[in-house]
């Protein structure tokens, strides 16, 4: 099995994947509000008038399939796409 999430501007040690004792995985990423004042700058010194950011908790939990294999779950991310890798059991 194999969950993505599109989560940007956040990196792989933002993001925490974990699976719980009732088999249910979690994903979740939590962003401090950036608050910016009008014609401010960033740390590079350019100019901005609107400044868009999306911040607080975002949690998203799924609950696996019996068959998947225990703790094997692999988590990459890469240009702020997010990737679990959810093996199945060998039968």
């Amino acid at each position: 099995y194999v969950i993505t999430a599109d989560i940007p501007g956040a990196n792989r040690d933002m993001v925490e994947v974990s699976v719980d004792e009732d088999r249910v995985l979690h994903i979740v990423d939590e962003r401090a509000d950036r608050h910016e004042e009008r014609g401010g700058s960033d740390e590079d010194g350019a100019k901005y008038v609107v400044y868009n950011r999306s911040f607080g908790r975002f949690e998203r939990n799924f609950q696996l399939p019996q068959d998947v294999e225990d703790g094997a779950v692999d988590a990459t991310m890469k240009h702020g796409v997010l990737v679990v890798r959810l093996p199945k059991k060998k039968e």
